[in-house]
C-alpha cells in the first residue's frame, strides 16, 4: 500500500512511493486517502529528493485536498513551483468592505481564506465575471503573495470588481471543476498501456465512447504481387558483387 510506504523510515522508499502515485488514475475513495497521506508525509519530510517527489504527486490528488490540508501545505513555505501553482489554484479570498473605484482599477479589502493568491492571479466573482490582482498592499508594503488568514487591500482590474459587496468570495479559474467533473491528471500511462497489450494507446477515451479505432495495419498487409499500401513496390533483384553469386551459363560443344 502506498500510504504505508509513505510512512517508511527509508527516504528512498518514500520517494519511490510518491512517484508511484503519478502513474495511476485513482478512484475518489483512494484519492482521498492518498491526499491525506501525501500531506502528512510532506509536512514531516526532511529529505530534499523525497520532498520534491511528494510535491510532484500532489497535483494527482488535488481535488481531494481539503482546506485544512491546504493550510498545512501553505505553512511549508518552500520554493517548489509545483506547490506554488497548486496553492494559487486553490486560493480563495473574501471581501471585507465596499469596493473603492480608482480610475480603471478598484481597491478592495479582502481576507485570504485559503491558498496563496498572487500578483496576476485571475479571480472569478459571484457575478461570473473575472478580475485580476494588480497589487497587494499589506500595511505600508507591497507583497507578491497573500498568505492564508492575512487581510490586505487588493487592487483589482476588471469591470466585475466594482460590483463586489461585503462577504463575496473570489476564486481562481476552476477549469473543468466548475463543470462538475473531477480532475484526473496523469504524468505517465501504466506499463500495460505502453505496449501492444493495449494497442499502443496514448489517450483514454471517455466512458461513454464505445469501441476504438483499432491498430494501424502493417505496410505488408496487401495481396501478393500487388502494390503496397504506401504506393511503393518492392525492389527487384540486383546483380551480386561477388563472383560466386554470378549465374553461370554452360555451353556444350560436340
Amino acid at each position: 500500500m502506498i500510504p504505508a510506504r509513505l510512512a517508511s523510515p527509508d527516504p528512498r522508499v518514500r520517494e519511490t512511493a510518491a512517484r508511484a502515485v503519478t502513474a495511476v488514475v485513482w478512484e475518489p475513495e483512494a484519492e482521498r486517502e492518498l491526499a491525506s497521506a501525501l500531506v502528512a508525509a510532506a509536512v514531516r519530510e526532511d529529505d530534499h529528493e523525497a520532498l520534491a517527489a511528494l510535491f510532484d504527486a500532489l497535483p494527482c490528488v488535488e481535488p481531494a485536498l481539503d482546506d485544512r490540508e491546504l493550510d498545512r501545505l501553505a505553512s511549508l513555505r518552500t520554493d517548489s513551483p509545483v506547490l506554488s501553482r497548486l496553492l494559487e489554484r486553490a486560493a480563495r479570498v473574501q471581501v471585507h468592505g465596499p469596493p473603492e473605484p480608482d480610475g480603471d482599477v478598484t481597491k478592495v479589502v479582502v481576507r485570504c481564506l485559503r491558498g496563496d493568491p498572487r500578483l496576476g492571479t485571475a479571480l472569478r466573482t459571484p457575478g461570473e465575471t473575472w478580475v485580476r490582482i494588480e497589487r497587494i498592499d499589506l500595511g505600508l508594503k507591497d507583497w507578491d503573495v497573500l498568505a492564508p488568514c492575512w487581510t490586505a487591500r487588493l487592487t483589482l482590474s476588471g469591470s466585475g470588481a466594482r460590483d463586489l459587496v461585503h462577504g463575496d468570495t473570489l476564486d481562481p479559474d476552476p477549469g473543468i471543476r466548475a463543470l462538475g467533473y473531477p480532475i484526473r491528471r496523469r504524468t505517465a500511462p501504466p506499463l500495460h498501456h505502453r505496449s501492444d497489450g493495449a494497442g499502443h494507446r496514448t489517450v483514454q477515451a471517455d466512458r461513454g465512447v464505445r469501441g476504438h479505432d483499432g491498430n494501424r495495419p502493417p505496410a505488408t498487409d496487401h495481396a501478393p504481387g500487388d502494390v503496397s499500401p504506401n504506393g511503393k513496390g518492392t525492389r527487384g533483384p540486383s546483380t551480386p558483387k561477388t563472383v560466386r553469386g554470378v549465374p553461370v551459363q554452360l555451353i556444350f560443344t560436340d
